[in-house]
């Protein structure tokens, strides 16, 4: 008989968001959890605390109506959350080690007020699956290898973005800790899980280049293009003119500027500027990117919707022209697979994990080029045939697309053949 087969929902311990209002990481750790409570009844489940350096149970809850979500269950504490590993000496590491035993005190204090039947799990001899960010996965696996659990550990990695640009992230040190966190979890795991084929090519090229050592045994697992209907009641009103959307999207790489760029092109040509969604959180420096400057003339035709719920975020897919993924890179990108579910076209930067979730299907423009934006733009506005044909095509190649239960299948085969 196999090694039993346990799932980390550490992550989800950190989010206050509904089910469906979040994108990345949370939003990736609770659909393969749903979807192994679902299918696979002999996994289990579990959070770490890194208070009470301890593996806890948590035991899904499974309604016998099929149509119901199944309740992950997962214990709802507010702690003090800080950094416990630094990748140099600076001043907060320093007040960390000082005041670190208290704060974990403390924390221990509030996890117990909160009345859950905290219940060690017993880890021995299992396979432990985690999609959590990396410096959560450093206490997991220290924990592991100081009470010599024997358990094998594989974890999914979602990207190694900031390690493109070390010197770039508006908080210096983010990088850095990432690589420093990234590094531990790839050297100490047993198997390497990755969402994409991009990503695990990412890190044969950091390997490569001497940034850290190659797992031993690496799965590539893309993730999806499935996107679920909501089941909110809709708030917003959905344009009724020609709008483009973009989920999620920033400037810098996010790549938004070559969007606002290509709409002042647009502009500037005196055609009709089609309306821009940017559904996602409000980003302030986007509202002040389109006060002044260059931007300005173009700002009239943005418009940001802040968090919308599943159903109006489905609602907003479904009546675009298109979705625009302009971002310089990407681990995997699910706005794009997710406008592909809904057979709306997708314009895409030609960053490579993007071909890879669309393949044939995606329009793909040079992201320094905003003028080859707006043909893609421009066609699909002038010409129905052209995007009726494509959106055809999209329809047609539907079964082909990814579902959560998909990737937690490929998940769970892995593992059980490592």
């Amino acid at each position: 008989m196999s090694a039993k087969i346990i799932c980390d929902l550490t992550e989800l311990t950190t989010v206050k968001t509904g089910r469906f209002q979040y994108y990345g990481i949370a939003k990736t750790v609770a659909e393969i959890a749903e979807k192994f409570a679902a299918n696979y009844r002999d996994v289990r489940f579990v959070v770490y605390s890194v208070d009470f350096q301890e593996f806890f149970e948590v035991h899904p809850i499974i309604s016998d109506d099929p149509s119901e979500n199944i309740d992950l269950n997962v214990p709802d504490f507010e702690i003090f959350k800080f950094r416990r590993k630094f990748h140099a000496k600076n001043p907060e590491r320093h007040l960390v080690s000082i005041l670190g035993p208290f704060v974990s005190w403390n924390n221990r204090r509030r996890i117990k007020a909160t009345g859950y039947r905290f219940v060690p799990a017993d880890m021995r001899g299992a396979k432990l699956f985690s999609a959590a960010r990396p410096k959560l996965m450093v206490d997991m696996i220290r924990t592991i290898k100081r009470r010599k659990l024997n358990t094998t550990f594989h974890p999914l990695l979602h990207d190694l973005i900031p390690l493109h640009d070390l010197g770039g992230h508006t908080r210096k040190s983010f990088p850095f800790n990432m690589f420093y966190d990234s590094k531990y979890v790839i050297e100490n795991t047993d198997q390497m899980i990755t969402n994409s084929q991009f990503t695990l090519d990412d890190i044969a090229r950091f390997a490569n280049d001497g940034r850290f050592v190659m797992p031993k045994s690496t799965a590539a697992v893309p993730l999806v293009h499935e996107c679920f209907e909501g089941t909110e009641e809709p708030v917003i009103k959905v344009p009724n003119t020609p709008y483009f959307l973009a989920v999620g999207s920033l400037l810098g790489r996010k790549n938004l500027n070559v969007v606002f760029d290509a709409m002042v092109l647009m502009q500037k040509s005196g055609r009709t500027v089609p309306k821009l969604i940017l559904a996602g959180t409000k980003r302030k420096h986007i509202s002040r990117a389109l006060k002044s400057g260059k931007w300005a003339v173009i700002a009239p035709f943005v418009e940001q919707i802040h968090s919308p719920n599943q159903t109006d975020l489905v609602r907003l897919y479904r009546s675009a022209v298109a979705v625009l993924m302009p971002s310089r890179i990407e681990g995997w990108g699910l706005p794009a697979g997710e406008a592909l579910w809904f057979g709306i076209p997708a314009i895409c930067s030609t960053a490579p994990v993007l071909k890879e979730v669309c393949g044939d299907l995606g329009l793909y423009f040079d992201p320094d080029d905003p003028q080859e934006l707006v043909t893609h733009m421009d066609r699909l506005l002038d010409d129905p045939g052209f995007r009726g044909d494509l959106c055809k095509r999209i329809e047609a190649k539907k079964s082909t697309f990814r579902t959560w239960a998909d990737v937690a299948h490929d998940v769970y085969e892995s593992m059980e053949n490592y």
